[in-house]
């Protein structure tokens, strides 16, 4: 804890960076982290993680930085992460600001169980990754983290990893980068056109997620089909006040060879608050539509 707040202050006072949250924890009821281990978790039960959580908030107070948030507990699971959060007492509960989750239990856990037991406090998925480059499960959990668990981040576990772990190909180790995986053009569908601030609305399925800038009227929307033949996908957008458009959409097919990464297309045409558009076998496309009143 005391470490933990030096360098916070540190930060503060040298660098001016004020941290987001301080997490003194990396997966810490998992069991297979031990004194051996050559990764970053550590095992901590939940009787000590309360201990060192009023620590922590001491020493940041004491330092100055009591408006500094803390977050918890960064479990490996959501089950874990609920686990964890159960076994706190409210005294604990009310030092923590911000609840951290890692999302390896991929399409487990009830992902809407820990957004109701945090009543309201700011939920990160602070680590996802998965071993499959083409970016499919990726999406598919990450669609579920919008829907369910509504977290305000979402984190990856290294943009550069060996195999189907990285977003793009690489060994650090050894100096070396490879290709990019599919995966770094599902990412983009996301990160480059959900942005801070925008509000997340019900996309109406499972594999969609809207997003909605009121001051820009920007409406943007991420879909994925996994239908094995073509399927035309219409967009109904009548419960807006007014849809004046144009339309811009991006276009990646995943398991075709040399088909569409993340290409930028001109081709949808707005008809009465609403639009179609024609997926192929595991594609995702995103929409961006512009002059939308709510």
């Amino acid at each position: 804890a005391i470490y933990m707040a030096t360098v916070a202050l540190y930060a503060h006072q040298y660098w001016g960076i004020n941290f987001c949250s301080v997490e003194a924890f990396n997966e810490p009821i998992a069991p297979w982290w031990v004194a051996t281990g050559t990764q970053e978790g550590c095992h901590f039960n939940t009787g000590t993680q309360s201990a060192v959580l009023s620590y922590l908030r001491s020493e940041l107070d004491a330092r100055g930085l009591s408006w500094m948030p803390i977050a918890a507990s960064d479990e490996s699971t959501y089950t874990m992460a609920i686990n964890t959060w159960n076994s706190f007492g409210n005294s604990t509960r009310a030092l923590v600001n911000q609840i951290d989750v890692h999302g390896y239990e991929y399409g487990g856990g009830r992902r809407d169980t820990l957004y109701s037991i945090a009543q309201g406090k700011t939920i990160w998925n602070s680590e996802y990754g998965d071993s499959e480059g083409d970016g499919l499960s990726l999406a598919s959990n990450l669609n579920l983290d919008f829907r369910w668990l509504h977290m305000t981040a979402w984190v990856y576990w290294q943009p550069l990893d060996s195999g189907g772990w990285g977003l793009i190909q690489s060994n650090p180790g050894d100096n070396w980068i490879g290709p990019v995986n599919t995966k770094y053009f599902v990412v983009a569908h996301y990160s480059r056109h959900i942005k801070a601030g925008m509000v997340i609305i019900d996309g109406g399925d499972s594999n969609t997620i809207a997003a909605y800038n009121r001051e820009s009227k920007l409406l943007v929307i991420v879909a994925i089909y996994y239908g094995n033949t073509s399927q035309q996908i219409k967009f109904d957008l009548s419960k807006f006040v007014s849809v004046k458009g144009p339309v811009t959409r991006w276009n990646t097919q995943i398991t075709v060879q040399n088909g569409d990464r993340y290409v930028k297309h001109n081709d949808i045409v707005l008809q009465q608050q609403s639009f179609q558009s024609t997926f192929t076998t595991n594609n995702i496309q995103t929409f961006e539509i512009e002059g939308v009143v709510a």
